[in-house]
């Protein structure tokens, strides 16, 4: 969360940042990356959770943070 809250300080205004898991739980992902957004002033445009199971892989969840523009 720490490595992500800097990173996203350094987006320009409609920079992207996309954050990666090999995680299925919520505490991990979904509370994360809403979480991100909030303090950095940045939208939650798009997030999956990816099912590798069906083809004997990880699992992965991907959301997607913008930063607003003013």
């Amino acid at each position: 969360r720490q490595i992500a809250g800097n990173a996203l300080d350094y987006l320009r205004p409609g920079g992207r940042l996309i954050y990666i898991t090999c995680s299925v739980f919520r505490e991990e992902n979904e509370m994360v990356s809403r979480s991100l957004a909030e303090g950095a002033g940045a939208s939650l445009t798009e997030e999956k959770l990816i099912n590798g199971m069906a083809h004997e892989a990880d699992s992965m969840y991907v959301a997607v943070l913008e930063r607003k523009t003013n």
